[in-house]
């Protein structure tokens, strides 16, 4: 799955059209220790970028996993409720947490956009216009 994103708070996310898949990586789950207890968000609920939608609960520690965009839940993965353990199992396939679709996905497509024509165009600009170091 080389489609796979990870984020610096170590969930990953795998988008497919507008829908996104979330979990926690394998570092986060090693980190973590035994998953004992997972609290799952109610589909149609709605989070912004960065909140804390899941809560996972350790034999070393409790912590949040967060939504990687703005997003509604679409879906949760029932079997963590009962078998949170699949989360250590496989953290990257059976072990996801929700499903949601992304709100302004416009937006994010903008942002990545800009981000490269901008860079584009300092490219060109150095290409074109050298600056002399003295």
């Amino acid at each position: 799955m080389s489609d796979i994103k990870y984020l610096e708070t170590h969930e990953w996310y795998l988008m497919k059209d507008e829908e996104i898949t979330v979990g926690i990586s394998d570092f986060a789950q090693n980190e973590l220790g035994d998953i004992v207890y997972v609290t799952l968000p109610e589909v149609g609920q709605e989070f912004e970028k960065g909140a804390a939608v899941v809560e996972v609960e350790a034999t070393k520690t409790v912590a949040d996993a967060y939504a990687p965009m703005d997003c509604t839940i679409t879906a949760v993965n029932s079997q963590l409720e009962t078998e949170p353990e699949t989360i250590n199992n496989d953290p990257c396939g059976d072990g996801w947490m929700f499903k949601a679709k992304v709100n302004k996905l416009l937006n994010y497509i903008n942002i990545i956009y800009l981000k490269k024509l901008s860079l584009l165009i300092l490219v060109i600009a150095q290409c074109l216009f050298p600056m002399k170091v003295l």
